[in-house]
């Protein structure tokens, strides 16, 4: 059966939004018609009411239009995840508005005597406004990262898994005190067995204050939590396992924090850091830049800054044993549009460069595939060190 459509004006009008507001978005590729007519008419349907819903919604919460595009849905499982976003935001919001509600309360029983304000919750005040720009910033990253992890776990052809496959690199016998440094939202132990786990102190942390929330969601009391910096570990011989899975290479001194962790480490204690190689993933950029020679998916390559080409020239400097494990897989890609919002998710120049032709890169990815998955090379593993 075909579905129901409706011109520009329809569509809009039952939105109640403004026919200009429409074809803005179809101009900015943030909402586009679901087809063209012969006519030339532009005519959408009700899977492009749930669109419009996430678009309106995140702009009502914070999200730039630049970011909004990053952020794109295409399917009614892409619709649910966004929803539980919304969701999310919306009640961290509501907390914030009550902590601002009751400091302004506070405030208000002391403002006839300036003696008495209380300047400490003037400050309070301050710290909950930054609060609410930080929001945003995390669920950006947030829903990044999950895009990220999407594209590997539908479509990577080793089916172990990339997190499996990390735990199966420790043998926890004998470990009782471990270190995750960058842990995200904590999907690294959302795959291990919990009960082998119960006996031991596990640290997870992360520097986005936003993520250790998330993790800390994710895994209850079992483990404990802490926001940190990976460079500013500064405890001496505490640790039989630290972590840093595809960490190293944001930290803005690698050498320093290498010198604390194995400085945290007990005697015979393990350190695990996972990372790239120089042709990880590198089909992606080739046919971004067949679409346009000017785009770049991030501004370093983070493997040149710690990868498998040169990781061990760098850990040798503070461990004696070090060796390099591969996971062997690679991406079969049959349905682009997962390719397409990876591609957006980047930390490169692609959102800018791609503005004003979001489709027709997304119809160049299909293209590609036409005859059939586009296999993308991986190329990653992890360095395993002791003294």
């Amino acid at each position: 059966m075909e579905k129901e459509t409706y011109t520009t004006g329809q569509f809009a009008k039952m939105a109640n939004v403004s026919l200009r507001t429409i074809r803005f978005y179809d101009k900015e590729g943030l909402l586009n018609p679901s087809f063209v007519g012969t006519n030339g008419y532009r005519y959408y349907t009700k899977d492009d009411f749930l669109k419009l819903q996430q678009i309106l919604s995140l702009k009502f919460l914070g999200f730039s239009l630049d970011q909004i595009k990053t952020m794109a849905i295409d399917t009614k499982e892409d619709f649910g995840k966004s929803l539980a976003m919304q969701r999310k935001m919306i009640k961290r919001k509501i907390d914030l508005l009550n902590s601002t509600l009751a400091i302004i309360d506070d405030l208000r029983e002391n403002i006839d005597d300036r003696e008495d304000i209380k300047w400490d919750r003037i400050i309070d005040l301050f710290n909950i406004t930054n609060m609410e720009k930080t929001i945003v910033k995390h669920y950006e990253n947030s829903h990044n990262l999950a895009v990220r992890i999407n594209l590997h776990e539908k479509y990577s052809t080793n089916k172990q898994g990339w997190y499996q496959w990390l735990l199966s690199l420790i043998d926890f016998d004998g470990i009782e005190n471990v270190l995750e440094i960058g842990c995200g939202d904590g999907t690294l132990w959302q795959k291990a067995d919990k009960k082998s786990l119960e006996e031991k102190r596990i640290l997870l942390t992360d520097n986005s204050e936003g993520m250790v929330l998330d993790a800390r969601k994710h895994l209850g009391d079992l483990f404990e939590y802490a926001v940190l910096d990976g460079s500013r570990i500064e405890v001496e011989g505490a640790y039989d396992l630290i972590i840093a899975n595809h960490v190293l290479f944001y930290l803005n001194d690698i050498n320093k924090a290498l010198a604390n962790i194995a400085k945290a480490l007990k005697r015979h204690g393990l350190f695990m850091c996972s990372s790239y190689g120089e042709n990880h993933l590198k089909e992606i950029t080739l046919l971004c830049n067949e679409f346009d020679s000017r785009i770049r998916l991030s501004d370093v390559e983070l493997y040149e800054r710690f990868g498998k080409q040169n990781g061990y020239e760098i850990l040798s400097k503070y461990f004696k044993v070090v060796k390099w494990h591969e996971y062997e897989d690679k991406l079969a890609v049959d349905n682009t549009d997962d390719l397409y919002s990876y591609v957006l998710s980047c930390h490169g120049n692609q959102n800018e460069m791609l503005k004003g032709r979001f489709e027709e890169f997304k119809q160049f990815l299909k293209d590609k595939a036409k005859d059939g998955p586009l296999i993308i090379t991986k190329e990653a593993g992890c360095f395993v060190c002791h003294n």
